[in-house]
């Protein structure tokens, strides 16, 4: 018998035998020393230039975990040893699709379908393995492999029946405390953004198969082409006042502030067809409209053509894995000839009133474009910028001049956001 098998059949005696033991060695591990631990990483980390809490807890959709580095891998540290951690190179390469995961694959068939667990891969799996005296699961018989499924299925009941908690939430009876950060569901990100699933499986395959549609989870790894991307974030946001235009849906970065917050979606949203529906974003910025309308089943256009918003733009629709088309020219020479549900014109117009030749191509886009709706925000006419406009708008004016060249019969003031400007619904 080899020296690791020697040590796991050691660690099952003393737990099973003495337990004050287990107890007090839970205690050190899991209150003194990761707390220790956890202190160096953090200072660690900010040292690296890690620009978040490398132990932050993230809710996040489970649509955005696609693929996995479940295996330990060479060059990838085993996650219950390493948070905060920026890495280069081709590791997340070696990333799977999480249905190729085989505990994740029959969790679905066992838990969806109803097959029985020795049905499954993941059971075969396991079998294999401790017929070639390789424990697995910590099971090194067969009854062993049978209560280990009877504890999973029992996780699967807890969860579909009181939902899926945060560690902290958890109190476990038998030490009187909750769980600790590292005991979350564990992730890494890989160059492009994309979320990819590490560590956790019985809980994550267990949220895929009641379809639960958030979940907490952990960051282990960022890829260093990831961080460099978001400290480039972090240098737009210096050199604009501190902020970003509109707010960012990635998880990892919805720390960075923005001058708008969600308020203007939550205003209009109840004033926009539901179900399926076609949108155009005139001067899109970095997508955050089209983001939130595609999560409830909106096929969207983002026009943009600034071309420092348009890398962005791309960079963020990609680490979301968008299905949003963007455009990247000017609103006023876009001749495509769909109709669409809805077009946001929020805070764009005004830039097309300073020179007559943008004012007379507005007219133009009004009148060619085909649209059932518009939620259109006027600038303030104060504003430095427009002392030497062609034309100035005050709000309601600008309201009438749309409505006339765009041919709409009805519209409504639906919000005053919270910089005073007034955001109005116009539809036929």
């Amino acid at each position: 018998m080899d020296l690791k098998k020697i040590i796991n059949s050691l660690r099952r005696y003393i737990a099973n035998n003495f337990p004050f033991i287990r107890s007090f060695y839970r205690i050190v591990r899991w209150r003194i020393l990761q707390a220790v631990r956890r202190t160096y990483v953090r200072n660690a980390s900010k040292m690296g230039g890690l620009n978040v809490d490398p132990y932050k807890i993230f809710w996040i959709d489970t649509r955005l975990i696609k693929k996995g580095i479940y295996e330990q891998i060479q060059g990838v540290p085993n996650t219950a040893m390493v948070a905060g951690l920026i890495k280069g190179s081709d590791w997340d390469r070696a990333a799977i699709p999480i249905d190729d995961i085989d505990i994740i694959k029959s969790a679905k068939q066992k838990f969806r379908q109803g097959l029985n667990w020795e049905e499954t891969d993941y059971y075969s799996n396991i079998l294999h393995s401790i017929t070639k005296g390789v424990p697995r699961r910590g099971c090194i018989t067969k009854e062993e492999v049978t209560a280990y499924f009877n504890r999973f299925d029992h996780l699967y009941e807890q969860i579909k029946v009181h939902g899926y908690k945060q560690q902290n939430e958890i109190v476990e009876p038998e030490f009187g405390w909750s769980y600790t950060p590292e005991n979350e569901i564990a992730v890494h990100i890989d160059r492009d953004g994309h979320i990819l699933f590490c560590n956790g499986a019985h809980r994550f395959s267990i949220a895929l198969a009641l379809d639960i549609k958030r979940i907490p989870v952990k960051v282990c790894i960022r890829h260093k082409k990831w961080h460099e991307f978001s400290c480039e974030l972090l240098e737009y946001m210096k050199r604009n006042k501190g902020t970003v235009y509109q707010p960012i849906t990635h998880p990892d970065l919805q720390h960075i502030p923005s001058a708008h917050c969600e308020e203007r979606f939550d205003f209009m949203r109840p004033h926009v067809p539901g179900g399926r529906a076609k949108l155009l974003d005139l001067g899109a910025n970095w997508g955050y409209f089209c983001h939130r309308f595609e999560d409830i089943g909106y096929e969207c256009h983002a026009v943009e053509n600034d071309p420092e918003n348009l890398y962005f733009l791309k960079k963020l629709k990609e680490a979301e894995y968008r299905n949003f088309k963007i455009i990247d020219q000017s609103i006023l020479a876009y001749k495509d000839n769909d109709t669409f549900d809805v077009v946001l014109a929020l805070n764009i117009f005004h830039h097309f009133l300073k020179k007559k030749e943008d004012y007379d191509a507005l007219i133009a886009f009004l009148q060619r474009i085909k649209m059932k709706m518009m939620i259109f925000e006027p600038h303030d006419p104060s504003e430095l910028q427009m002392e030497a406009a062609y034309c100035n708008y005050e709000p309601e004016q600008f309201v009438d001049f749309i409505m006339k060249h765009a041919n709409f019969k009805y519209y409504n003031k639906i919000a005053t956001a919270k910089d005073g400007r007034s955001i109005y619904k116009l539809y036929c």
